[in-house]
């Protein structure tokens, strides 16, 4: 796992993005569904891998190939980070 410009966010924040319960989203992350890191004994959660969990999930329409949809490099960021540096 790649760990340089990797943003990790909280179970609860997790939760929040995914519109479901703490309780549930921690069941999630011990049924192997949600890839964490564990920090001693914080667990978080990247949002690179969040974001391909959610993609896992998504439900296509009878007929329709994902195959066939054209992407689009928009460059609009989806958030804005603050970089911190010391001086």
């Amino acid at each position: 796992m790649e760990m340089q410009n990797m943003t990790l966010i909280t179970v609860p924040e997790t939760a929040k993005r995914l519109g479901l319960g703490k309780t549930f989203t921690y069941e999630l992350i011990e049924q192997s569904q949600i890839p964490v890191v564990r920090l001693g004994k914080r667990v978080m959660v990247p949002i690179k891998y969040l974001n391909l969990y959610i993609e896992t999930l998504v439900e296509w329409p009878k007929g329709f190939s994902p195959a066939k949809i054209e992407v689009y490099n928009t460059s609009i960021p989806l958030a804005q980070e603050k970089k911190v540096g010391c001086k």
